[in-house]
């Protein structure tokens, strides 16, 4: 897909798009010198994402509610992943 089309794809914009390419932080490829993106790599890169930026330590109990389980629902996601 275009680079356009991959930023509608993240839902990001073009220029953030360009910048996460440009620190090599997002997989793509040149066709000729367009740049290129693969809906599968995509794919498997929002998953790492989520997967990375995923706090696995419940949070303090300040801001937890009472009964509030939350690395077990977070666990629970990861194995939906």
């Amino acid at each position: 897909m275009t680079e356009p089309e991959a930023a509608e794809f993240l839902r990001v914009s073009l220029s953030k798009l360009k910048r996460k390419r440009a620190a090599r932080k997002v997989p793509h490829y040149y066709d000729g010198r367009s740049v290129r993106y693969s809906r599968t790599a995509l794919l498997r890169y929002i998953e790492e994402s989520i997967v990375a930026n995923m706090p696995i330590e419940p949070a303090p109990s300040k801001y937890r509610r009472a009964g509030h389980r939350s690395v077990k629902n977070q666990r629970a996601i990861l194995d939906l992943i």
